[in-house]
């Protein structure tokens, strides 16, 4: 096999120095999971002493990684280094050597066998020293722990009747913890997951900091600030988790789970002892959940304490074996942070929320072409022009609620007489956005709440499609069960509209 002529000639437009280069096929030290190995291609400039070219490969990888990765160490090299054809290159294996040469021939470069590569073998060592120093990682049966506690708790959801203002005490008195003050991700439909504060005081500084005037670039030392243990769970796509999957259920992808500490950041991995007190503090929310469900829902301030008892299963290592765990409501804190929060959300616009019911579920995302011409024939209200929907397909913002509220949706927009706009409303120092329609009657109705984060991403998606987007109305969500994602036929509405900004909707 050879270079082809146009890249032959490409490479020797580059410049020629007579540096020695190194180039080695390795494979890097055995993780301790037992997963198979990780290989790599190594590009280094002995004369230089710099790494021009470092790839992963597969196990199966033969010679020609070996070229594609010395084509990248010439035209791309990672780092600031110049675009340089080497004099010669220096390999360790015979059959490399041999298949080189045949294959560099016209480029001018010699290849040479050596026993030793000085700067692949101290990269290699590089590579030993951090494996041997690394954090151990948890043992299988602590991940397998965590793993099932999240399912338990994923199947409850908490986070359709719990908002994020809403604090339970978890009280342990075990594994050196005493309580635990506990916080659910969820209710808008973005991150879901569960955080344990390990004080009060840390997590009143953080809602203050998180609700105060505290400018963006700040927010990730405010995040770190935190004292708490977090589980949270990975979506394939968490702006729009559901809307294209064809599962009846909705499912994580996977669960993340560490601790944020204001003196040593955010860690990834938790220690035995942690993941003992993580699991029996989760397994008796989830039970609270469950038992309290009714109540919570018809008050978010009920005054509510129960004891629980929770066993760690016999595969576990654990002593003790049970724990008495009491969960409480905190109605007077609760009452704080929701003034906290509604302090800072004052808004001088004139935006009404009675467009969207409570318990709603608000997403965004990118729905593709082919979703969308099949919706065209199913969808009673589909107003978007597919000649102008870009391959990546239409951004769209998503309400999902019960088939009745859906309809009532859709009722109060055709009264209005449709809609004509979306944009996203900024407070100053609140750590979301608040994401608006202005109706064609002058009004201005609230959607939801969104992250800077997510508002950033659909917008720049806006941006790419020509600020075009659309608003969906769908049903098949309830306030007692468990969403399920929509199929076509509960898709009532795909409304093209148009992204901009607050100022220009309010003279919509």
């Amino acid at each position: 096999m050879s270079l082809s002529a146009a890249t032959i000639r490409r490479l020797k437009r580059l410049p020629q120095v007579p540096n020695v280069w190194e180039g080695a096929r390795i494979s890097l030290p055995l993780p301790s999971s037992g997963e198979s190995a990780p290989h790599m291609v190594i590009w280094m400039d002995g004369s230089e002493g710099t790494a021009r070219s470092l790839e992963t490969a597969d196990e199966s990888f033969g010679h020609e990684a070996l070229v594609r990765g010395l084509i990248k160490a010439i035209e791309h090299p990672q780092g600031p280094y110049p675009q340089i054809r080497p004099k010669k290159v220096l390999v360790s294996d015979r059959e490399e050597q041999f298949y080189l040469r045949g294959v560099l021939s016209d480029l001018e470069i010699a290849v040479e066998y050596a026993a030793e590569l000085p700067m692949v073998e101290h990269l290699f060592a590089r590579f030993e020293e951090f494996h041997q120093n690394r954090e151990p990682d948890l043992p299988a049966v602590y991940e397998q722990l965590m793993r099932s506690v999240a399912n338990e708790l994923w199947d409850a959801a908490p986070w359709q009747v719990i908002e994020d203002h809403q604090v339970l005490q978890i009280e342990l008195n075990c594994w050196d913890v005493g309580s635990f003050y506990a916080t659910v991700l969820g209710m808008m439909g973005q991150e879901h997951g569960v955080l344990l504060y390990r004080s009060i005081d840390s997590l009143r500084q953080f809602r203050l900091a998180a609700c105060s005037d505290t400018a963006m670039e700040e927010m990730e030392k405010v995040f770190l600030s935190q004292d708490c243990i977090f589980c949270t769970y990975d979506i394939e796509n968490p702006h729009m988790p559901h809307l294209v999957r064809s599962s009846k259920e909705p499912k994580f992808d996977d669960v993340s789970y560490g601790s944020i500490h204001p003196l040593e950041g955010m860690r990834a991995v938790l220690d035995p002892e942690e993941v003992l007190a993580t699991y029996t503090a989760l397994m008796a929310l989830k039970r609270f959940f469950e038992k309290n469900k009714g109540k919570l829902e018809r008050d978010e301030l009920a005054n509510i304490s129960q004891k629980f008892r929770i066993t760690i299963p016999d595969t576990i290592p654990a002593d003790p074996k049970t724990v008495n765990v009491i969960v409480s409501t905190m109605p007077d804190l609760v009452q704080d942070l929701r003034d906290m929060s509604d302090d800072d959300s004052d808004c001088d616009l004139d935006i009404q929320d009675d467009l969207v019911p409570e318990h709603s579920l608000i997403s965004t995302g990118v729905v593709p072409v082919h979703f969308l011409e099949s919706l065209q024939s199913l969808v009673p209200t589909f107003t978007v022009n597919m000649d102008k929907v870009n391959a990546d397909g239409l951004p769209v913002m998503m309400v999902q609620t019960t088939k009745l509220k859906a309809g009532n949706i859709m009722k109060f927009i055709n009264i209005a007489g449709g809609i004509r706009g979306l944009a996203f409303e900024v407070i100053e120092g609140a750590p979301v956005q608040l994401g608006v329609v202005a109706l064609a009657d002058g009004q201005l109705q609230l959607v939801g709440e969104f992250s800077h984060a997510q508002v950033e991403l659909w917008r720049s998606r806006c941006i790419s499609n020509d600020f075009r987007c659309a608003l969906i109305v769908a049903q098949g969500s309830t306030k007692n069960s468990k969403p399920r994602p929509p199929i076509g036929k509960d898709i009532l509405a795909v409304m093209e509209t148009t992204l901009t900004d607050i100022d220009t909707l309010c003279g919509l």
